[in-house]
């Protein structure tokens, strides 16, 4: 399936849940590899908000950064961002 078409305008960022074959995808639009992060996270964050019981649910906030390796690529980047907002929103259940 391919990814629905859209026009970015001005400063436009954000993500849309798009259905695979498989289960749900995210795609996730910005101006810049770090807002890139931030959306796909938020977009994550979303569906996984849709499974759980809302009025049991606590909204946590945080900022903190993360330090990568140089020699490794955007993809991989990506991946250990996710797994690290996943292991956080574990720990602060």
């Amino acid at each position: 399936m391919e990814p629905p078409s859209f026009q970015a305008i001005g400063d436009f960022l954000g993500f849309l849940q798009i259905p695979t074959t498989a289960d749900v995808g995210i795609f996730s639009f910005s101006r810049s590899f770090e807002e890139f992060l931030d959306q796909t996270a938020q977009g994550m964050m979303s569906i996984m908000a849709v499974e759980t019981d809302h009025e049991q649910s606590t909204l946590h906030h945080g900022t903190w950064s993360s330090t990568f390796d140089a020699e490794i690529d955007d993809d991989m980047i990506l991946i250990r961002w996710l797994d690290e907002v996943l292991f956080r929103r574990e720990i602060n259940q």
